[in-house]
């Protein structure tokens, strides 16, 4: 079911994002949820863990310089590598453990949220 909605979503936000802003970067966002949907299992094997966690961070990046470069809203995105780093350091901590689960959920209600925004924006 996680990877149907990654891909669900991916596809949603390739093709809505392409629209509103005709950068590739989206399109490597959605990507990299693809790959994060597709290697759901990563206790699985040491490749599956390597493609999901690869695809986060394709997704963050891209996403994040579309955040700032595209839509202007590098607040959101410095918010966003904040609250990543606390997950870290909480990590280092350990007082956390799943911080990788937290660091993606941030990432994709990042990329919804500002998407959504940007298409209220538009469409005033």
């Amino acid at each position: 079911i996680f990877t149907l909605w990654m891909w669900s979503y991916s596809i949603i936000l390739i093709s809505i994002g392409l629209n509103i802003v005709d950068t590739p970067l989206m399109f490597f966002s959605g990507l990299g949820l693809m790959f994060t949907g597709a290697a759901s299992l990563i206790k699985e094997s040491k490749t599956t863990e390597q493609v999901h966690v690869g695809g986060v961070i394709l997704s963050l990046l891209s996403s994040q310089l579309v955040i700032i470069f595209i839509f202007k809203l590098w607040y959101i995105s410095l918010i966003i590598f904040i609250i990543i780093f606390i997950f870290i350091l909480l990590n280092k901590l350990k007082i956390i453990y799943n911080y990788i689960y937290w660091i993606e959920v941030i990432i994709f209600n990042s990329m919804f949220l500002t998407l959504f925004y940007e298409l209220w924006i538009t469409m005033k």
